[in-house]
């Protein structure tokens, strides 16, 4: 996870509430028969029931089609006609997953973190009925625990690494392998059994740890590229390996970014070495520039460049992909001169205008991590369920319209993937994340998660709303049409979409803790949910802070 002690990132507390789990299917449409409602037993805590609320819109399924968007109010009450017909989600902590293939997502950047779980099959399998495709893993191959001593033949012990790729590359997930632990004999001050957790992540600086940290990298590339040569048992393929993690941390690799680049060269080397399409990813950079609490500059505000100007040879810089990390309680933090519209993609674009020169910038780019929190210690606005489940929807989205974004004249040419930390509940100094509690049982998040990643499955960036006081993207969908997605900063905005009938998915939480869950609904021209009340060619929805996704029907 980004930042720690240091960096005051908010990862936060589970409140009790482990409630929420929705059958596989997601949402459903309902029959011309009337109003379906999907019963929960009692989530788990105070509330002794979850009453589907009344919908403020009506349903059926979709198709596609297209419209234009025109702001007809603003701001505009929420009081609108009952609807004839209705579908309410209600999560349920009973629900089980046995999905076995990967759901299609057409622009697949959506992953998690995984944090030990990758070992159970339980999180595997609701990783896949989620949407998940990516999958980073942490603190699982360590160079420390693979090769613990130095010999000669080298001896490598994989026991601790193959069964859980086989089991992720089994089900259609893609691992970011993270390798970090260095052993102290090849490593001074960043080896891993130094008691403390962060070492294993600094320069490898003994003599001969270069040549050593080669061959260990040459056989993981190896035994994970498929070939038939000293595969792993079920021969899994990874091709995504990434070095370290916010190492430009103090007590790290701060101030050490000549001694990554030549770690770089040697692990871009050998990861190419045994498997050509193997991508070497830069570790996830913290990157705050301003954070000073540590007593001084808290991360290397040069690192990335300084990274780039040490890496010399035909391959330079020696990795295939740009990584950052970004967690939006810190953007307050940022330069005063990076982009005024804050959020996981604008943070890519600073880093980028700052730290690469022009003929990198179209390099693919990651976040491998990004979050917001669900409870914790005190913040203002408070940290809750409603706030981590609308922070799903819009980072996610900001991912998936990445290229509606410029800074400085600098654009993301293809944002690979996007990683949610956590997957599981992580408790790590007092700060808490994730989609899944410790039981294997989902929070509100994972079913946030799950209805934007199939919502967006096949979906490509068209264009921004344009509608004053909301914040909106319109993308287009798999068998043609569109699609927006769409929220507000504070009250209601009432927005004017082209058409005579359109599917409407509401996230609602009943209080800032929950239950949250998603509403589908149709609105016709004219009809209940219309709120103009007129057949006129035009749907007027309501949009407001509780993200809303809209799709034409006709």
């Amino acid at each position: 996870m980004v930042l720690r002690l240091i960096s005051c990132v908010v990862m936060i507390l589970g409140l009790g509430i482990s409630g929420c789990a929705m059958p596989t299917g997601g949402l459903r449409g309902t029959t011309a028969l009337g109003a379906k409602t999907l019963s929960a037993p009692p989530l788990i805590g105070s509330i002794e029931s979850a009453t589907p609320i009344e919908t403020k819109i009506f349903l059926p399924l979709i198709t596609k089609g297209f419209w234009q968007a025109t702001e007809t109010m603003t701001p505009s009450p929420t009081a609108r006609s009952t609807p004839t017909s209705t579908q309410t989600i209600v999560p349920s902590p009973t629900a089980s997953v046995t999905s076995t293939a990967t759901p299609s997502i057409g622009w697949p950047l959506f992953g998690v973190q995984v944090v030990g779980e990758e070992w159970d099959n339980r999180y595997l399998d609701l990783a896949m009925a989620a949407g998940v495709k990516w999958v980073r893993t942490w603190r699982y191959v360590r160079w420390a625990d693979v090769e613990p001593v130095d010999t000669a033949p080298a001896n490598f012990n994989w026991s601790g690494v193959d069964g859980a790729i086989k089991q992720m590359v089994a089900r259609g997930l893609v691992p970011i392998v993270t390798v970090e632990g260095n052993p102290c004999w090849a490593s001074t001050n960043g080896c891993l059994d130094r008691g403390h957790r962060d070492w294993g992540n600094g320069p490898i600086d003994k003599p001969g740890g270069l040549a050593a940290f080669h061959e260990f990298v040459r056989a993981l590339a190896e035994r994970y590229d498929g070939d038939g040569v000293d595969d792993a048992p079920g021969a899994p393929v990874v091709n995504y390996y990434e070095f370290y993690n916010e190492q430009d941390s103090r007590g790290r690799w701060y101030g050490q970014g000549a001694a990554y680049a030549a770690m770089l060269k040697e692990a871009w080397t050998a990861v190419h070495e045994a498997n050509p399409a193997g991508e070497v990813v830069f570790g996830g950079l913290a990157y705050e520039p301003n954070a000073t609490w540590c007593g001084g500059p808290c991360f290397d505000r040069n690192f990335l460049s300084t990274v780039i100007a040490n890496t010399t040879g035909p391959n330079a810089p020696y990795f295939d992909v740009i990584n950052y990390h970004y967690y939006p309680r810190l953007a307050p933090l940022w330069p005063s001169y990076w982009p005024a519209e804050k959020n996981v993609v604008t943070k890519g674009l600073g880093l980028l205008n700052d730290q690469v020169p022009a003929n990198l910038r179209s390099m693919p780019i990651m976040c491998t991590e990004f979050s917001e929190a669900f409870a914790g210690p005190p913040a203002t606005p408070p940290y809750n369920h409603q706030g981590s489940n609308r922070y799903i929807v819009k980072s996610f989205t900001h991912l998936m319209a990445s290229p509606g974004f410029s800074y400085n004249g600098v654009t993301i040419s293809r944002f690979e993937a996007g990683i949610w930390f956590t997957f599981r509940l992580l408790i790590d100094e007092g700060f808490y994340n994730g989609l899944v509690d410790t039981n294997a049982t989902p929070y509100y998040g994972y079913y946030t998660y799950q209805t934007v990643a199939r919502e967006l499955a096949g979906a490509s960036f068209n264009r921004r709303l344009g509608v004053a006081g909301v914040e909106g993207y319109v993308f287009d969908v798999s068998g043609g049409g569109e699609k927006l997605v769409a929220w507000t900063t504070g009250g209601t905005v009432s927005v004017s979409l082209e058409g005579t009938q359109n599917r409407v998915l509401r996230l609602t939480c009943t209080t800032d803790d929950g239950p949250c869950f998603w509403q589908e609904t149709t609105v016709d021209d004219g009809g209940p949910g219309d709120s103009d009340g007129n057949i006129n060619g035009q749907i007027e929805i309501q949009v407001g802070e509780e993200p809303v996704i809209v799709q034409k029907i006709r």
